[in-house]
């Protein structure tokens, strides 16, 4: 074995050495630093790089802010391994490509079907696969964290967004109510995610809306992020390094219930104002710092009890003792530059055939419709009181919500949202919508609701709402019947998940008649057989204006059964 000096030791340059990482840094350039190309279609708008979606979400999503610190500390981590790098041997593995390959398919899912999410997430599988390829599995190996730690600069996807944050919502509603109620014996009512408590000075109703910012998603995130690199630079073993990763999840959740209930002790002993405004919005930062050194606190407790110290240390000096020895890297193995070239020359090209096929499409967009014109009036069913309002509802580009009566008093709630063509997703969750105002789902299954001259397919749920507690001391109705489903001209699709594929796909193969969700509410006093008769007997009534109004493609107009 040679003990030369590794600083003077020499590595076998290969032909062209610098013509494989210049490719692959154009490429990513060109992917993820470029913006969309013209005429693809539903990008008539012009929308951002994949970089530059990135950017401008760090800037103005507060779940996200995180981001601008994720690749200076990725950085910060290579710098901190640099020694340990600068001895590892090179070498260069063609299974890399494959890697990038995989990377670049997700990128164009993305561009092509309108998905969200997967050229982000494609960004550290790039780099994974152009480090394999370039310097080699040992050097891949010692990457591994600061590329896996590159995910924390992703924002969450639209679509996952209310599937994350409404349990955390849930959790926070119900243990602060629990703690203020049991342990300070403050009165608390309201349905859901709304509570009311009084102001004990005055007497006076304080209203308080647990919404997304209030989940601890915003916490949550920068927590875990930032939480990562010190479990990471612990000097405990792996395992005990996992068990303090997610113990950040659990105390996080804790400390935002701790925060919102002392919000509410706030909003009731002292002052409403000051607690909904001053408090809430200074709340945050030193909550973020307490439970980050609380972290790090139990990081070093554990490095103490399980030894983990100890053994870093040895760890440490057998590293010293091996390393001046300074024994001669192995030479760069390459077996020819052209073979490995090849197949980064088949995925440049695919991913420009690709494009110039997506670009030479039309884009194609349905006119937006309002659905408020609905008549009011039809048949033995009409709307007394007028449309009701909800702001939940105000990125849509058309809804509707009223409460319609038979002319024997049968009543039947009607929700329209429809969303123009190019639409990732809806809102949230549909079966969402109820639980989150307190009530308990009690069934869901299916049912068949009158469309296109046919009985299709929808979701039918039942809720109890009995134990919800209103402000005016009045509870929630025993059980409601729900219906939904998402049509789209002549077709229907009761599954959730389904419906948002098929929209992805209309990326390559456009609809003209966008989607629209449709929802039947019962507040039944009768049986749920009698509910859903109502509900059908309505669709029957109703169904025609609706298709007609939210029908934008002229072939599809009018015709039934399609």
């Amino acid at each position: 074995m040679s003990t030369e000096p590794l600083a003077t030791s020499k590595y076998e340059k290969p032909a062209f050495p610098y013509l494989a990482p210049l490719v692959l840094g154009i490429l990513f350039f060109c992917l993820y630093g470029l913006g969309n190309w013209p005429g693809m279609p539903g990008f008539a708008e012009g929308q951002q790089s994949t970089l530059g979606f990135l950017g401008y979400r760090w800037a103005t999503d507060p779940s996200a802010t995180h981001g601008w610190l994720i690749i200076p500390i990725a950085t910060a981590v290579v710098w901190y391994k640099r020694e340990k790098l600068r001895r590892t041997p090179l070498s260069s593995d063609k299974r890399g490509l494959w890697v990038v390959l995989l990377a670049l398919l997700m990128h164009l899912s993305e561009k092509a079907l309108d998905l969200n999410g997967p050229s982000p997430l494609s960004i550290p599988i790039f780099l994974a696969g152009a480090v394999w390829y370039l310097a080699g599995t040992a050097w891949l190996r010692e990457l591994a964290f600061p590329l896996a730690y590159l995910t924390f600069f992703l924002p969450i996807p639209g679509g996952l967004t209310q599937p994350v944050s409404f349990p955390l919502r849930l959790i926070a509603t119900s243990g602060s109510k629990w703690i203020v109620e049991h342990l300070f014996n403050v009165h608390m009512t309201g349905a859901g995610m709304d509570m009311e408590f009084p102001f004990l000075k005055t007497g006076e109703a304080v209203r308080v809306k647990i919404a997304d910012p209030c989940s601890g998603i915003h916490s949550l995130m920068a927590i875990k992020a930032l939480h990562a690199i010190t479990a990471y630079i612990s000097r405990l073993d792996l395992k005990w390094k996992w068990v303090l990763f997610w113990l950040a999840l659990p105390i996080t959740l804790a400390a935002n219930v701790i925060r919102i209930t002392l919000l509410i002790l706030v909003c009731t002993y002292y002052d409403p104002k000051f607690g909904l405004g001053t408090f809430h919005d200074a709340s945050p930062y030193p909550l973020f710092i307490i439970v980050l050194l609380l972290l790090v606190s139990i990081g070093r407790f554990l490095e103490r009890v399980t030894g983990g110290e100890k053994r870093w240390k040895t760890r440490q000096e057998a590293e010293k003792a091996d390393w001046s020895a300074s024994p001669a890297p192995t030479k760069w193995n390459r077996v020819g530059v052209a073979p490995k070239l090849m197949p980064l020359g088949a995925m440049m090209a695919t991913i420009l055939m690709i494009s110039l096929v997506a670009s030479a499409r039309t884009t194609v967009k349905a006119p937006s419709v309002d659905v408020k014109v609905i008549p009011a009036e039809l048949g033995r069913w009409k709307c007394p009181e007028g449309d009701i309002s909800d702001a939940a509802l105000a990125e849509s580009d058309s809804y509707l919500i009223r409460q319609y009566i038979r002319d024997d008093g049968q009543k039947v709630q009607l929700l329209v949202v429809y969303r123009r063509y190019g639409r990732r997703e809806f809102a949230h969750r549909p079966d969402q919508c109820f639980p989150a105002g307190g009530y308990v789902q009690l069934l869901k299954d299916t049912t068949t609701l009158p469309w296109a001259g046919r009985e299709d397919t929808a979701v039918h749920m039942l809720f109890d709402g009995s134990k919800v507690e209103y402000s005016d001391g009045k509870f929630g109705v025993p059980v409601a019947t729900v219906s939904y489903f998402f049509v789209s001209g002549n077709r229907t699709e009761s599954d959730f998940m389904r419906q948002q594929l098929i929209m992805a796909t209309e990326r390559l193969f456009p609809n003209k008649n966008g989607w629209t969700f449709v929802r039947l509410v019962t507040h039944r006093a009768t049986t749920d057989e009698a509910a859903l008769a109502a509900q059908k007997d309505f669709m029957k009534t109703f169904e025609p204006e609706i298709r007609k109004i939210i029908t934008t493609d002229p072939e599809t107009a009018g015709k039934e059964g399609a």
